[in-house]
């Protein structure tokens, strides 16, 4: 048998399906039954018999996979690299489950502590007490700078940017929360400038724009909202 070099080794290794999925075998097979699985594809994809256009792709793909898993010490090799490949997508999946955790979670206490207040009544109270407080800023700001309209334009950038979140302690989730993590979730409001974390159910968040801040306090957690399902990616 032809000896495998290290072009083969690494072209096999770049493949979507695995030596053994390419010869239809189980991962404790020995060589006679590794034979006998080889014999039995190339029947059907050498070139000879294959009309296909990759019909050359998909002969090298069996031969490469039978000679490799026929040698023990390319074997040891490619069984090697595939466990440290499923150790890679499993630590990969339990952090995006975890991630993915965390979100509904609180998500869900949010929106179980806003059903207990009146939401309507609460969300115009809210609005109401921060468009007084932006008006008696823009005065104050305004009677301060009268003389300069150009100043005036400036000290806009002086407005509270700053809103205090909170969510109900629990001990699954008391770990998982951090400064990055609220950032994450707050972000879909506009660009966050920094997170104090006060507790573990309590933040300040500071946003760019006294905008984005306005639009974090007065909306709505306790209904249903996509603004976070374009950031799944990220949870």
């Amino acid at each position: 048998m032809a000896q495998v070099t290290q072009e083969d080794f690494s072209w096999l290794l770049s493949r979507s399906k695995s030596a053994y999925q390419l010869l239809d075998v189980d991962t404790s097979v020995q060589s006679h039954g590794l034979r006998r699985a080889y014999r039995k594809k190339a029947l059907v994809l050498h070139p000879d018999k294959n009309q296909s256009s990759d019909a050359e792709e998909q002969f090298r793909e069996i031969l490469v996979s039978y000679r490799v898993l026929d040698e023990p010490e390319w074997r040891k090799r490619y069984d090697e690299h595939l466990e440290t490949e499923l150790e890679r997508q499993k630590a990969r999946a339990q952090q995006s489950a975890h991630q993915k955790s965390l979100k509904e979670q609180l998500l869900f206490e949010e929106s179980r502590y806003r059903q207990d207040q009146s939401t309507a009544q609460y969300r115009q109270v809210k609005i109401e007490q921060l468009r007084l407080e932006t008006e008696q800023l823009r005065r104050a700001k305004l009677r301060e700078t009268a003389s300069s309209a150009t100043i005036v334009e400036t000290d806009k950038s002086r407005f509270p940017c700053k809103v205090r979140v909170r969510w109900k302690s629990k001990p699954q989730i008391t770990d998982l929360v951090s400064a990055e993590v609220v950032q994450q979730l707050m972000e879909v409001f506009g660009e966050v400038v920094s997170v104090q974390m006060n507790s573990s159910t309590d933040a300040v968040v500071t946003y760019k724009t006294w905008l984005s801040a306005v639009l974090a306090a007065t909306h709505d957690y306790s209904q249903v909202s996509d603004l976070w399902d374009e950031r799944k990616t990220e949870f």
